[in-house]
């Protein structure tokens, strides 16, 4: 009589994320179905018990690891600690006792740029890559949503192979509004939503009117989690000032500038919100197509377009007192007609207060934290992201070896465009509106 376990049990484990794949649980299968209790002829089977969730992939691509603890320590450091994946003929017996011991599948990633195996073995998946950066207990549902609904996304910080991009992905879809916020949102205000516009606008959510029948985006307005060094009333004004500036702007009706309706949605139950119990407020905006950092590459003349069109809408907002602050293409909505629309306010500022935050790679000076926004950091941004925007895929070439752009860089960029009238008009709002804010910062 045979002194083995009738049963041998498996958990088929996800190489992206680490966690079980598809949602599986632990499983068995029978040892008498195998004709040799080895490797090998176990991952046949397994792939027969799995054939809908591994139809994509073959039998041979699984690699297996004696039991979960094997496989957390692939990457260890000393050669005497390191598990290898178990070989094709390795016996089955003493592996997959119980469900505690259970045999590890690794369904590889469809980004393994060498053998399934080696793929595994050299990478780490995203949950090791949060315990690296100090999130031990990752929550389950945020990546499952990351694993189903952002996969593009998550291959593409794993590729990267660092922690920072893990944690950024993880924190911002743990950001995004939770299911009973969607529901107040549709029972308050007849509107449905849906994820974020993209990973870059994670606040602003793509969206349906139930009434009157119009696609639209929804910003939600919570209190800056980043700005930690301010007061927490310090960081209420700033919701604040955004409503204020977002409603100011919207009722000059100024053709460049995103308009915006100020909602209110009553919340009544915190738990997974980031916002308090009583009246929350959001912005409710016509949707785009895109924002003018996802579009196509433009040509000169689309270029030139949307930059009269940003350039008239500044010069109407600094009429109106208030300096953008963060004008970039990401800020830049496109419509079906390529036509622009400079939104996201949540910078903006009245002239010669201190600036609130700005995107510091993307200004080719420093700009002290107490400093006051004047009009000109507006245009000197403008002429920056159409310097960008003529070239968008190698952008990053204009900070050099530096951690944001450069003023040479920027000019001979400006300078390469063809069309002599755009060129000459581009270059010298850059350069006039730069001395005028160095000349500015240097005067504090």
């Amino acid at each position: 009589m045979s002194s083995h376990p009738s049963l041998i049990w498996f958990l088929l484990l996800d190489s992206t994320t680490g966690l079980p794949y598809k949602d599986t649980s632990v499983s068995s299968i029978l040892r008498s179905s195998l004709v040799v209790p080895v490797i090998d002829q176990f991952r046949d089977a397994v792939k027969a018990k799995n054939s809908n969730k591994l139809s994509s992939f073959d039998a041979a691509d699984l690699i297996f690891y004696k039991n979960k603890s094997a496989f957390d320590i692939r990457h260890a450091d000393a050669d005497d600690r390191k598990e290898e994946p178990l070989k094709p003929s390795r016996s089955l017996d003493g592996l997959g006792t119980s469900e505690d011991e259970a045999l590890i599948v690794v369904v590889p990633s469809s980004m393994a740029n060498a053998s399934p195996a080696i793929d595994v073995a050299n990478r780490l998946t995203f949950v090791e890559y949060l315990k690296l950066g100090h999130i031990n207990r990752p929550n389950n549902q945020v990546l499952n949503i990351i694993a189903n609904r952002y996969s593009q996304q998550l291959q593409a910080v794993l590729s990267v192979g660092s922690i920072d991009p893990c944690i950024d992905l993880y924190n911002t879809v743990k950001e995004l509004p939770s299911s009973f916020t969607r529901g107040v949102i549709e029972a308050d205000l007849k509107i449905s939503i849906n994820g974020p516009m993209s990973l870059a606008q994670p606040n602003i959510l793509i969206a349906a009117d139930l009434i009157q029948g119009k696609f639209l985006y929804i910003k939600l307005l919570s209190i800056p989690e980043t700005l930690t060094s301010q007061s927490l009333q310090s960081r209420k004004n700033a919701v604040d000032a955004e409503i204020a500036a977002c409603t100011t702007l919207s009722e000059a009706n100024i053709p460049g500038l995103v308009k915006c309706d100020v909602v209110k949605v009553h919340v009544q139950h915190v738990e997974d919100l980031k916002v308090s119990l009583g009246e929350w407020a959001a912005l409710k905006m016509k949707r785009y197509m895109s924002a003018l950092a996802d579009t196509p590459q433009l040509s000169e003349d689309w270029l030139y377009r949307g930059f009269i069109r940003i350039y008239e809408a500044l010069k109407a907002m600094h009429e109106l007192k208030l300096v953008h602050m963060d004008v970039k293409s990401d800020n830049v909505f496109v419509d079906e007609n390529l036509q622009w629309d400079l939104g996201d306010f949540g910078s903006a500022r009245a002239i010669g207060v201190p600036m609130w935050s700005c995107t510091e790679v993307l200004n080719p000076y420093t700009i002290p934290a107490n400093a006051t926004v004047i009009p000109a950091m507006d245009y000197v941004l403008l002429c920056v992201m159409i310097a960008i925007e003529v070239s968008k895929n190698d952008w990053k070439h204009l900070c050099g070896q530096r951690q944001k752009v450069q003023v040479d860089l920027i000019r001979a960029r400006l300078n390469s465009i063809q069309d002599d009238h755009f060129k000459e008009e581009v270059v010298a709002l850059f350069d006039e509106n730069l001395e005028t804010v160095l000349r500015h910062l240097h005067s504090r």
